[in-house]
Parts: structure tokens; C-alpha cells; sequence
């Protein structure tokens, strides 16, 4: 059979462009799904009834050749659904004074998780230049000087006492770099020295030595009680400072609890903060740049009370003070709707996110801060 050849009007089909009622393709609304243009009215009905399911556990796959648009009419679809979906709420990690391996979690409503964060970081800043302010002022140091100076006089009654007496006894007592000694006085209450006592004769020395180690075992009870002075100035110095640091810091936290305690925990967050603030007051002061201690017992003491550090600011990401914080994990304050994530890159990390580590003296640490979200956390709600 011999070759036909087709003539020209017969391979191509001209389009008239006077049938058309625009210019160009941009003059023209977008279509109100892609099911008009790619003829997939089941997808898509697949597509509006599995998201519409409000239940967990359930999740829609995308089937389809490449360049159908699958990825253009589930966006479309979802973008569509989410304008009228609540904005979710915004996970805050925070830490766990209890179990630091185990942050707790704090679900702030929609844009408040940001002001809360920032809320939270100056007002634990804030604590630290009160405190600061009320550990200098010369009422504090007044108080201290009272407690202190109580101490003094018990401890200088117990040694009047003990040397009232050793006097009954014919002795005094002598201070000594190894502590304190008894020796046997003369009439006129001069201290009666080695030579002068080798020259006694021996009754009389006996009846010395038996004064001197009545004297001793005395002082052996007395002195019982000095631990138990130590003890009650350290308590009452450590009461006064928990009564001014209390003072100092809760107006600052009831204000936080007054604008967000009607959000479920965090009264009771606020609280193990303040708490753990007053219960490591020195730490929470210098910054965790704590000195070395030294000195006899009241040096102890004043440098117990002198832990405000010297010059120069503490920053809130500093090891000290980095446990305060409240770690934004998703921030939803610029969302309008459910959000829509799209991850082309659907690895473990990226989809339930991880944890950062940090360097510190050549150990790998981490904690809630390096909380890092994935995808799931962006789109949860």
C-alpha cells in the first residue's frame, strides 16, 4: 500500500485566541482544587475525608506517578483546612529541679510561649540584683553583725566561766597556739613560771597537778558546747538569709504568677524556681564562681555571707544560671491557623527532633536547653 502524506492542516490544530477572555494565564484565579485539572475527584475525596478525621493514630499516603501534582493538591488541601483549625499550643521544656534527666514540659497558649520565656529569664536576673542589693544593704550587714556578735559573747561567757573557775582553783587560763592551757598563779596573780614551780616541793606540786587536770577534764565538758554554739549561729545566720532572700525575690515571682498562673503548671514551676534560687543562694550569687575557703571559725562565717560576687554581670546562659530558663521549643506568636510542615528530608532527627550536646572542660554535657524540635513538634496540634 503506498505511503498517504498528511497534509499541514491536518497535523496541527490552530487555536484562535480571540475565543479566549484574557491576555495572559495570570489574569486568571487560581483553580479552587486540583482535581479540576487533574480529573482525580476520588484523591481528593480521600484527601478532605482523612483530614477531617480528629483522632489519633490515623495518617493519609500519597500515591502517584512524578509530575501528577500530588505534592500541589495535599498542600493545597492542608493550607486550605488549617485556615480554620486553632493555632496549637507552644511546648516549653523547662527544667526538672528534682530529676534534671527528666525537663518537664509546659504547654503555653499560642504567642505567650516567647513572652513567657523572656518573662521568666529577667525575672530570675532581676532576683539576682535584689538579692544582690539586700545581701549589701547596712540593714542585712547590721543583723549579721547582731547574730554575729551574740555568738561572741557565748563564746567568750563559756571562756569567763571556765576561767572564774580555774581561778577558785589557784590557776588561770593561757591562750596558746595549740589552744588553751592552765598554769598555776601566784598570790599577788602573777603566773607562776617553770623554775618557781620545780622549787615547790613535791606535795605541793601534786596538789597543783591535780588542780591543773580537774581544770582540763572541766574544760573538756565545756567546750562540748562551743559546736553547739557554732551550730545555732549558723543556722540563725542561714535563717536570716533564706527570711531576706524570700523578701527580696517573691514580689518579682508573684508578678509572673499573677499574668500566667491560670496556665497548668507553671505555679508550680515558678515555685521549684524560687525554691532552688533560695536554696543555693551562694551558687545562684557568685555565678558558680565560688572561692576557696579558709580562715578560723568567724572567717568561715563572713565568708558564708560574702558571696556576692565582684565586678562584672552573670548572663543567663552562664552554668548557674542557664537552669532557669524556659526553652521555646516551637514558637507559634506570627501563626495564623494549624501550621503545615513540609520535610523533604524525613530522617529520624528531623522528624521527632534530638538533642545537642555542648563542650565543657573536655566533657560532652547537654541538658533541656539543647532540646532541638522536629517536624512532628512544628505540626503537632
Amino acid at each position: 500500500m503506498a505511503d498517504k502524506g498528511l497534509k499541514s492542516d491536518a497535523v496541527y490544530h490552530a487555536c484562535d485566541p480571540d475565543t479566549f477572555s484574557f491576555d495572559t494565564t495570570a489574569e486568571l484565579e487560581p483553580l479552587a482544587e486540583m482535581s479540576e485539572a487533574l480529573g482525580q475527584p476520588r484523591a481528593v475525596d480521600s484527601l478532605h475525608f482523612g483530614t477531617g478525621m480528629q483522632h489519633l493514630g490515623y495518617n493519609i499516603y500519597a500515591l502517584g506517578q512524578p509530575g501528577t501534582g500530588r505534592h500541589t493538591m495535599v498542600k493545597q488541601i492542608l493550607d486550605e483546612k488549617s485556615k480554620d483549625a486553632a493555632v496549637p499550643y507552644e511546648p516549653c521544656y523547662v527544667n526538672n529541679f528534682d530529676d534534671s534527666g527528666k525537663p518537664g514540659v509546659i504547654h503555653m497558649p499560642a504567642g505567650q510561649g516567647k513572652s513567657f520565656s523572656n518573662d521568666v529569664e529577667n525575672t530570675v536576673l532581676e532576683s539576682r540584683n535584689a538579692l544582690k542589693a539586700s545581701f549589701e544593704s547596712e540593714e542585712y550587714q547590721n543583723r549579721v553583725h547582731s547574730v554575729q556578735q551574740e555568738f561572741k559573747d557565748q563564746e567568750q561567757k563559756v571562756f569567763e566561766d571556765l576561767n572564774a573557775k580555774a581561778k577558785e582553783k589557784g590557776l588561770t587560763l593561757i591562750r596558746t597556739p595549740n589552744g588553751i592551757a592552765f598554769a598555776p598563779v601566784k598570790e599577788d596573780g602573777e603566773v607562776l613560771s617553770p623554775d618557781e614551780y620545780k622549787q615547790l616541793p613535791e606535795e605541793k606540786r601534786e596538789e597543783i597537778d591535780k588542780k591543773v587536770k580537774e581544770a582540763q577534764d572541766e574544760s573538756q565538758k565545756v567546750f562540748q558546747k562551743i559546736p553547739q554554739l557554732q551550730k545555732k549561729n549558723r543556722e540563725q545566720l542561714e535563717k536570716l538569709n533564706q527570711e531576706v532572700a524570700h523578701y527580696s525575690i517573691s514580689p518579682l515571682f508573684d508578678d509572673l504568677q499573677n499574668r500566667y498562673g491560670g496556665i497548668e503548671k507553671v505555679n508550680d514551676h515558678l515555685e521549684a524556681v524560687k525554691k532552688d534560687i533560695l536554696s543555693n543562694l551562694k551558687t545562684f550569687l557568685s555565678g558558680g564562681q565560688e572561692g576557696r575557703g579558709g580562715g578560723g571559725l568567724m572567717a568561715q562565717i563572713q565568708q558564708q555571707q560574702q558571696a556576692i560576687p565582684g565586678e562584672g554581670e552573670i548572663d543567663i546562659n552562664s552554668q548557674a544560671l542557664r537552669r532557669y530558663k524556659v526553652n521555646l521549643l516551637v514558637d507559634h506568636n506570627e501563626s495564623q491557623g494549624a501550621p503545615v510542615v513540609f520535610e523533604d528530608n524525613p530522617t529520624y532527627a528531623n522528624l521527632v527532633g534530638k538533642v545537642e550536646h555542648m563542650s565543657q572542660m573536655g566533657t560532652l554535657t547537654t541538658d533541656f536547653n539543647l532540646i532541638k524540635p522536629g517536624a512532628l513538634h512544628q505540626a503537632n496540634g
